[in-house]
């Protein structure tokens, strides 16, 4: 009967799916038309007496589907790589990988369910044994999806028509499945370390490199003179000085670092600059990853002498040793006027030493002494220039001091900067005139947004390429103010500091924070606003990004981080790490997201927070990570519950073999989650049955799947 009922044809391509071990899922019209995403309760659990339409094995359990669309179930151990766009989907992986996906699709052993849409494909893989079925990773490029790799809690249509017309053709044998590349198997474990490297593919960069600055070299005005960075990058290629350094070339003209735990090809050769030099950009782990584009020499000076240039410089002895004679016989030319010169600087001195004295008295030189320089007998002057100990940002920012704030991108810096820079200016705490607010990371209309609060308020905002401002020379500019005494009392903020010097190299971040200190010294203020990085401290909190020399050198530092988003209202914290003065440990702060507000609503609704509604915050927070941490465990053991598995062992069991997670990581899971309140993240509680045995039962309202968004429902649905 159940043959009959099924119909030969469809059983003649169903039968040989499930005998090759798969799992099928049975997907009804939707209205009369064919569709490819179950829509039932149960789909991706396995069929049972209490859930009859989950998927199957069994041909036979699909007696009665005629009609139907009948879904792969990816929890069968199957990977699923589908080319939403064939094109752009080869470009990607032959720019990042070595692996042909043109050879693949024409492979006589390959198993491809055949789309009837044109630039469309997907090619079918087996998971190799203890592989944990990871889920969905999606590619887009302008909003649309390049491709996908779809493992475990998915399903792929492998029968049936599609919903725009034309039938699904399965391609190869079910039975024999080839084992996925190496190359997918890490793309699954490390899509972090790889969606960098696929946007780049594409020309997708948050923000284009800049080309690396170089020193100035002693004597390079010098006629007959040899460059040695010029004849550098004129003898050997980019592949050369990545290749002898332990870098993997990759895909086209990308490379892998030494020690790189993925495979993601995370540095690339820039091939088409302006000037028609080679250089090296990286997104990777390693010490090229500055934010710049390097060339040739620089790519070996970073590497290879950790950004020594004297030592780098000396890369051919014969250039080295021509520019010394050229250098020396200049030097030589100089003589003459040098004695004169170093007994005017000598004479300056002595001069400073006793002025009292007079200079047509002939007197033997008293010996060099520091004291020409002790500041004793100014401090009645010094002290009538000394600032107020009063606050920039509320409890936070020290006038007369430096400060540092660290966070990620959008979490709020900027928005509760200028908002706490305007109440000090409106409760007159300071004033307007005196605070240069330079917006150094803003597009042109973000700009115009906070120059017309500027305006509003009375305090100066200054740009880059705008009214020949240029923050390369800030530095510059603050020293003049220190020249000509007009830095007390003046307040800079830097938005954000990595526009103004290399935060990842030691020398450079010391040498701007040299310039800072004399400028805070003199009575300036400086806030600089920096980034964290992109990982988290072993705490879970966040950790400032760049050298240790910024924190080291200024007054105060704090980090911002979020604690809690609940629905458009967000709260974020401020934490101290570093402090001189009286300010706070930590404050918080809220304001509300909303689409289509203007940025003064959003200015408007910034609030403080008092201390319990920080905690509550906090450990809510803790919480949500958690229960998302472990989503896949929870539900696995969720549905172990509910199919009447409430003994501890057995219940593991059955959730080990539903999500492919280890028992010890579910046991631990299991006790983590176990308690009487939904608010602590407790999903179920245990009682003592017959011998001591262990009962798990749920609490209310813990159904699966516990973080429910549009996006879960698309992963898990649709094919």
């Amino acid at each position: 009967m159940a043959i009959n009922c099924l119909g030969f044809y469809m059983l003649e391509h169903i039968e040989p799916l499930c005998n090759a071990g798969l799992s099928l899922v049975a997907i009804p019209p939707k209205k009369g038309k064919p569709t490819k995403a179950p829509s039932y309760e149960g789909w991706n659990r396995p069929r049972s007496a209490n859930n009859p339409k989950g998927y199957s094995n069994n041909a036979a359990d699909f007696a009665y589907c005629e009609g139907f669309n009948f879904g792969l179930y990816h929890g069968s151990h199957t990977l699923a790589l589908d080319m939403d766009d064939m094109t752009l989907a080869r470009k990607v992986f032959e720019e990042t990988t070595n692996l042909d996906l043109l050879a693949w699709l024409e492979n006589d052993l390959r198993v491809e369910i055949k789309s009837p849409k044109a630039n469309h494909g997907k090619l079918l893989f087996k998971l190799p044994t203890g592989f944990d079925d990871i889920g969905l990773h999606q590619f887009k490029h302008k909003g649309k999806v390049i491709f996908e790799l779809r493992t475990g809690n998915c399903q792929d249509v492998i029968y049936g028509k599609h919903p725009e017309g034309g039938e699904y053709q399965l391609i190869g044998n079910p039975a024999a499945i080839p084992e996925a590349p190496a190359v997918l198997l890490d793309i699954l474990c490390f899509w972090d370390d790889w969606k960098p490297c696929f946007d780049s593919a594409l020309g997708i960069d948050p923000e284009p490199p800049k080309i690396a600055p170089q020193q100035p070299q002693q004597g390079e005005h010098l006629n007959g003179r040899r460059d040695p960075i010029k004849e550098f990058n004129q003898s050997y290629s980019m592949t050369d000085v990545l290749i002898r350094n332990g870098y993997k070339s990759v895909g086209k003209d990308r490379f892998i670092r030494p020690g790189s735990s993925s495979k993601a090809p995370g540095v690339a050769i820039m091939r088409n600059c302006l000037d028609g030099i080679e250089r090296v950009y990286s997104h990777s782990g390693d010490v090229l990853n500055d934010g710049f584009a390097h060339d040739m020499f620089d790519c070996y000076r970073v590497i290879e002498y950790g950004g020594n240039w004297d030592k780098a410089l000396a890369w051919n002895p014969e250039i080295t040793k021509h520019n010394q004679r050229l250098f020396m016989q200049e030097q030589a030319k100089k003589g003459q006027q040098q004695p004169q010169q170093h007994e005017s600087n000598i004479a300056h001195i002595r001069n400073r030493q006793d002025q009292s004295k007079s200079i047509s008295r002939v007197e033997t030189p008293l010996p060099f002494s520091l004291n020409t320089f002790s500041l004793n007998g100014n401090s009645k002057t010094m002290e009538l220039k000394m600032l107020d100990d009063k606050f920039v940002l509320d409890r936070i920012a020290i006038l007369g001091q430096a400060t540092a704030i660290y966070a990620k991108p959008n979490t709020g810096k900027t928005l509760l900067i200028l908002w706490l820079l305007i109440q000090a200016i409106i409760s007159k705490a300071i004033k307007g005139d005196d605070v240069f607010y330079i917006n150094a990371d803003d597009s042109y209309k973000g700009v115009v947004q906070k120059l017309k609060l500027a305006e509003q308020y009375g305090f100066k905002m200054l740009a880059p390429g705008h009214c020949d401002f240029e923050s390369t020379r800030l530095l510059e500019y603050m020293q003049l103010m220190v020249k000509e005494e007009s830095a007390s009392g003046k307040i800079i903020i830097l938005d954000t500091l990595k526009k103004f010097t290399n935060l990842m190299d030691k020398k450079t971040a010391s040498d701007f924070m040299r310039g800072g200190r004399e400028f805070v010294a003199n009575g300036g203020t400086l806030i600089l606003l920096a980034h964290t990085n992109k990982n988290r401290n072993g705490e879970g909190k966040v950790i400032f990004c760049g050298t240790s020399d910024i924190v080291n050198d200024v007054d105060c530092a704090y980090t911002l981080d979020e604690v809690e988003t609940h629905g458009s209202k967000k709260r974020v914290l401020f934490e101290n790490i570093k402090s001189r003065g009286d300010v706070c440990r930590e404050i918080a702060y809220s304001y509300a997201v909303k689409e289509g507000q203007t940025y003064n609503e959003l200015l408007d609704s910034v609030e403080v927070l008092d201390e319990k509604a920080v905690e509550r915050a906090r450990k809510g927070k803790a919480i949500d990570d958690k229960l998302n941490k472990n989503k896949t465990a929870i539900d696995a053991i969720i549905e172990a519950i509910e199919l009447g598995h409430t003994l501890k062992t057995e219940l593991l069991e059955v959730a080990h073999k539903e999500c492919g997670i280890s028992k010890s990581k579910l046991s631990s899971v299991l006790n983590e989650h176990t308690g009487k309140s939904l608010e602590c993240g407790h999903r179920w509680q245990v009682t003592k049955g017959d011998k001591n045995a262990k009962n798990y039962c749920l609490l209310t309202l813990a159904k699966p799947i516990l973080v429910t968004t549009e996006r879960d429902y698309r992963t898990a649905k649709q094919g």
